[in-house]
């Protein structure tokens, strides 16, 4: 593989890991909000931490044993936020994303920690949807996250093969970059209403 490739990979799995802090602080902010709780945030940054390091295994060469086991809760712990916050609901493109995901996993040749992999793959999926399950999110941010959305789920079907190239990592790359595009407007667009409703109760 060249360097170009391993370049964009790299970069891919730092800006996943700023999308995935950047998913933390909506969803923190969301279930202030809504539930007055912090606790279901925190188990969605430390899943999702657990899914970078899942990630971080498919470019190197890591032994199994306890980390595999790390990579398998993290997910675990993902879904089971999303699930007690309500933020991602079931739905059919959703179910379409995950069952391609699982496709392009099995029939990637040479691939690591393939369990892990599809585990982790799912997760970083589920909290691109984060934003397209916020019931305030505009309706262009939807739209923005559901392409970003998509953009990893192709990045994995093309990674299923090995003519490739570094086609497959500049969509990675274009994915997560508009995934942290989208989380950073959405952001600014809330703390702008937190603003106002507090200018107006100081009225």
């Amino acid at each position: 593989m060249s360097e170009m490739y391993y370049g964009l990979m790299s970069l891919g799995g730092i800006l996943a890991l700023v999308g995935i802090f950047l998913t933390w602080g909506l969803s923190r902010s969301v279930e202030t909000k809504e539930l007055g709780t912090k606790r279901l945030s925190n188990l969605l940054l430390l899943g999702g931490l657990l899914t970078a390091l899942g990630f971080i295994t498919t470019m190197v060469n890591i032994s199994e044993g306890v980390i595999t086991f790390a990579i398998l809760l993290g997910p675990a712990v993902i879904v089971y936020s999303l699930s007690e916050s309500g933020l991602v609901r079931a739905n059919l493109l959703t179910l379409i994303q995950v069952a391609l995901v699982v496709v392009a996993a099995l029939v990637s040749p040479g691939r690591n920690f393939r369990i892990a992999g599809i585990a982790s793959s799912i997760s970083l999926v589920l909290l691109i949807n984060v934003i397209t399950g916020y019931p305030r999110a505009p309706t262009h941010f939807r739209r923005l996250a559901w392409l970003s959305s998509w953009g990893l789920v192709a990045f994995l079907m093309m990674m299923a093969s090995p003519r490739t190239g570094t086609i497959g990592p500049v969509v990675y790359v274009f994915s997560m970059a508009l995934w942290i595009y989208t989380l950073l407007h959405l952001l600014h667009l809330m703390n702008a209403e937190v603003e106002a409703s507090k200018g107006s109760i100081i009225e």
